[in-house]
């Protein structure tokens, strides 16, 4: 998933209004205008937590394939022969009641326990960067990178739809492109760019 795509969902209506503060003001607090680095985004579980729920209900990969290499039972009894051809649906996955509470809500806080620490969950649960054998070698890199993004863009501008309507409307090709979503992006009222100043 892009930066632009996180960006645009995270600046979707309802999110603008109740998600921009909160992260912003925890990017303030915790990187007290200071540019973001590898080990202070560690620290940043709100944010974390906004990105994690982007990919949830925007994967960057929607849908994936595997092949079974040996004969297998899968949860739930379904017989896998060696051979058969498996799809899995990770935006599927995302939006199943089975899995998530109220799926279809953007909610940040389902990743952070009540002591407002990480809290983590299967692979097999939120697969956008798959999972098993098969976990994305360059998750940390991408999740690091997106935070840092994320940690130097927020606290600098402001971001807010061009529109409320039409919805975010995604298409589906090997990735997942967003089309016919824009936002306004300006300074904000207290304009922090001197922290980037030398």
């Amino acid at each position: 998933m892009s930066v632009v795509q996180i960006i645009s969902v995270f600046s979707s209506q309802t999110v603008a209004e109740i998600d921009t503060p909160a992260a912003v003001t925890e990017i303030r607090t915790i990187l007290e205008d200071t540019p973001a680095s590898y080990e202070s985004v560690k620290k940043l579980t709100y944010l974390k937590a906004v990105f994690f729920e982007t990919l949830r209900l925007y994967p960057s990969v929607p849908k994936n394939v595997r092949m079974a290499y040996a004969d297998d039972v899968l949860p739930g009894g379904i017989q896998v022969a060696k051979g058969d051809v498996i799809l899995y649906a990770p935006y599927v996955m995302g939006r199943d009641e089975q899995i998530w509470e109220e799926p279809l809500e953007f909610k940040p806080e389902r990743w952070i326990d009540d002591n407002g620490k990480w809290r983590e969950r299967s692979a097999f649960e939120f697969t956008a960067f798959n999972a098993g054998p098969r976990l994305c070698l360059g998750k940390t890199m991408a999740v690091t990178e997106a935070l840092v993004l994320l940690a130097t863009v927020l606290p600098l501008y402001e971001m807010t739809p061009t529109s409320t309507d039409p919805p975010i409307q995604v298409g589906e090709t090997l990735t997942l492109p967003m089309h016919s979503h824009t936002v306004h992006v300006a300074h904000r009222a207290d304009d922090r760019t001197h922290m980037y100043e030398e």
